[in-house]
């Protein structure tokens, strides 16, 4: 009987072991991101499609090879987020960032979920980050058009420089920065005089915007 019962604790120290062991070793930790399981862990209440569950278990076995597969980690974070997890996705796309400081798409993504959220700052701070990475890159300056007419409405007038840097620094993007330029003055600034000279100047450029044409002609009449 005593042989049995020493035999059982030698069984349960040894299956302690093998844990412990599972744990420091099997279980993978990437620096700054923890434990590669727990950083799998999806928490949502949506419903998974099939192609969501396959790029899940496609991301978990590249993870499996490679820890620190940057790759791998940026669609695991864009997968929670379409899944709205909306806090594993930021933790995942902060640390991104801090490993590619130069990529924007983390910060892209970070600005939409804050979007999202309504954390309108935050929004904001993730977009004129991109803009100092990229200063053509046009999305942010859209993105920032909405949250300066619908909600930092205060903030407004910081945006011209910006604007005004785009037009004159990007000339590929003109049609794009001038659109913008006459929606600011117009719709945000309520400057009919600079919103008239910049709708002229759109025109110039694409003389075939019949929108932007009704909206002059709208304005030269009041």
């Amino acid at each position: 009987m005593k042989k049995i019962i020493y035999l059982a604790i030698v069984i349960v120290v040894v299956l302690f072991g093998i844990y412990f062991v599972w744990q420091a070793v099997d279980r993978p930790e990437i620096e700054g991101f923890g434990d590669v399981d727990e950083l799998l862990q999806v928490n949502t209440t949506y419903a998974w499609t099939d192609e969501q569950k396959q790029e899940y278990e496609e991301i978990k076995a590249e993870l499996a090879q490679d820890p620190e597969n940057y790759s791998a980690l940026l669609n695991l974070a864009g997968l929670k987020q379409g899944l709205v997890d909306y806090d594993g996705a930021l933790f995942l796309y902060s640390k991104l960032h801090e490993i590619k400081p130069d990529d924007i798409m983390p910060l892209n993504n970070m600005g939409s979920i804050y979007y999202d959220t309504k954390q309108h700052e935050q929004a904001e701070a993730a977009q004129l980050a991109i803009i100092d990475i990229n200063y053509k890159w046009s999305n942010s300056y859209q993105e920032l058009m909405a949250i300066y007419r619908w909600h930092l409405k205060d903030k407004r007038d910081t945006f011209e420089e910006k604007l005004l840097y785009f037009y004159n620094n990007a000339p590929e993007y003109n049609e794009t920065s001038l659109t913008l330029l006459a929606v600011y003055y117009d719709e945000l600034m309520e400057d009919t005089e600079k919103a008239i000279e910049w709708h002229e100047k759109a025109l110039e450029f694409n003389p075939n915007n019949t929108e932007m044409e009704t909206r002059l002609n709208e304005l030269k009449s009041q």
